[in-house]
């Protein structure tokens, strides 16, 4: 099963330390090079506070795993086309990389909000001869390809989304009543009754409902959909649905701890309490191990770090910012990751490069 994405992500095919290029040649041996099917990656593995850190050295951002050692990602395959107006355009479709052996396969195109959940991935690109708008979407590898009219095809994006055309989301229940807010989750186990009109801009403070399907009486949850709004993403390895806390001031308030909420389709809730620290002010992914959370400096002094965060403490993995997805398993994260992210920004001098790399988290101490 896939992980619910809906980024914008780009795969650069340049080697880390070379700058990028735009002509084709050199583009296609950069691609071969990196993606040759069925060889093993020239790839670095460290250890790291009792985590495997396995870097791929190639420019990219993951998408989503397609299984427990393929990524899927949005990738520049190097070839360009020549539009009637005369400009160059690159070509972008979806990729698989077995981050293990190398092996890697092309499917269809993706120029734009590219999305994958679950084996089902949607996206759209231009008609290179016409401009006319071409929306992709259906089983990896089973696409359905056909030219739209902007807006005539809408694809349910998001943390809860499905990435399947906004029509085919579930219908409300018989038993929903008027215009109360309710979310469907994906996969469809259930709903959320968020117990609210759909008008209310105030959710904080009411309390959300699960149902599953066909369950009109439901169960109380502990939280509102406010504090979920930015979660509620289903993780295989533990057969439920997770989120951290949501708050509109970001980063974190400082000295308030925060919660995660795991919902299992049953409609038990649990419920993880992690003590304020610097780790636990952004955004975070769950894993078999504790959640890897990607930190922001709370002083002007201090760098990003990325942590592996339990109940009980909390540990650096590396220095630098990043954005992740976790395997299927539980056992991995897929990261693009930019060791120089502060001073990126503050200097023109050489900086490490941002590259793809995979933590190991099980079997490791």
């Amino acid at each position: 099963m896939g992980v619910a994405v809906s980024m914008k992500l780009e795969l650069n095919l340049s080697p880390p330390n070379s700058r990028m290029v735009a002509v084709r040649s050199i583009c296609l041996v950069v691609w071969s090079m990196v993606f040759a099917t069925c060889v093993t990656l020239n790839a670095n593995a460290t250890t790291e506070n009792g985590l495997r850190v396995i870097d791929l050295q190639i420019a990219a951002a993951a998408i989503a795993w397609i299984d427990n050692e393929r990524i899927l990602l949005r990738a520049d395959t190097g070839n360009r086309v020549v539009r009637a107006d005369g400009t160059r355009k690159a070509i972008f479709r979806a990729v698989s990389l077995n981050y293990k052996t190398g092996a890697r396969k092309e499917y269809g195109r993706a120029d734009s909000q590219f999305c994958y959940s679950d084996g089902y991935v949607s996206a759209y690109y231009e008609d290179d001869e016409t401009g006319e708008l071409v929306a992709s979407y259906g089983e990896l590898g089973n696409e359905i390809v056909r030219k739209v009219k902007p807006g005539e095809v809408v694809f349910d994006t998001g943390p809860r989304g499905s990435c399947r055309p906004w029509v085919d989301r579930p219908k409300k229940p018989s038993w929903v009543k008027g215009g109360t807010a309710i979310w469907p989750l994906s996969p469809y186990l259930g709903m959320l009754n968020c117990n609210v009109s759909a008008a209310t801009v105030s959710t904080q403070y009411v309390k959300a409902r699960f149902h599953a399907p066909a369950d009109e009486a439901g169960v109380d949850v502990p939280f509102s959909c406010y504090e979920v709004s930015m979660g509620l993403r289903f993780y295989p390895f533990k057969n439920a649905y997770f989120a951290l806390e949501f708050d509109f001031r970001s980063p974190w308030p400082e000295g308030r701890d925060r919660r995660a909420f795991w919902l299992y389709p049953d409609g038990r809730v649990e419920i993880q309490v992690l003590k304020y620290s610097t780790a636990v002010r952004e955004i975070g992914v769950p894993t078999a191990r504790g959640i890897v959370t990607f930190a922001q400096p709370s002083k002007i002094d201090d760098d990003y770090w990325i942590y592996l965060v339990t109940p009980a403490e909390s540990k650096r993995i590396l220095r630098g910012y990043a954005t992740g997805v976790t395997s299927p398993d539980g056992c991995k994260v897929a990261i693009s990751h930019d060791a120089d992210f502060k001073i990126r920004g503050q200097t023109r001098g050489p900086t490490a490069p941002v590259t793809l790399k995979v933590l190991e988290l099980c079997g490791t101490q």
